[in-house]
């Protein structure tokens, strides 16, 4: 098998990264799951019906931005699986992320858009880091090595 972090260069930047004083989002984030609809066949459409309103997916999220929403939802939480608390999908600002991927895929929303399952909210509340900021770290280069370091470090 083939070892990507062989080069003692890749192990000699990771280790610097890691020697650095760093926020972590624990404690500095809320996270929140898109809706789990429970039969997305009854309640996604792929039109614009009355009532409904956009719903992004997994595949909608695109490194720092979304595509423009293909489904629809009338957006009733009661009828639905699992639904995050309302005010996380409509914050003011927040970052959605692929639930599935093997990269981090971050895209920023500031329209107040829902989310379904394949797509979550994250909501950074690190001092002095504006939201842009933590969506360019998790899109770089530097933070999708560190990703697949830990991922590979961890056996995942």
């Amino acid at each position: 098998m083939f070892d990507v972090f062989s080069d003692t260069k890749d192990l000699s930047i990771f280790e610097k990264v890691f020697a650095l004083n760093f926020v972590t989002l624990k404690d500095n984030a809320e996270w929140a799951l898109g809706v789990v609809t429970g039969d997305n066949k009854k309640f996604i459409s792929g039109s614009k019906v009355k009532g409904s309103e956009p719903i992004l997916t997994g595949k909608d999220i695109k490194r720092f931005i979304t595509k423009e929403a293909e489904n629809f939802i009338v957006f009733e939480p009661k009828l639905f699986q699992q639904v995050a608390p309302e005010e996380k999908y409509r914050a003011k600002e927040k970052l959605l992320y692929k639930f599935i991927s093997k990269e981090l895929v971050m895209a920023y929303d500031a329209n107040q858009t829902l989310t379904l399952n394949s797509a979550n909210i994250l909501i950074p509340t690190v001092p002095d880091y504006p939201i842009k900021t933590i969506l360019a770290l998790f899109n770089s280069t530097l933070y999708q090595s560190i990703n697949l370091f830990i991922k590979r470090s961890s056996g995942r």
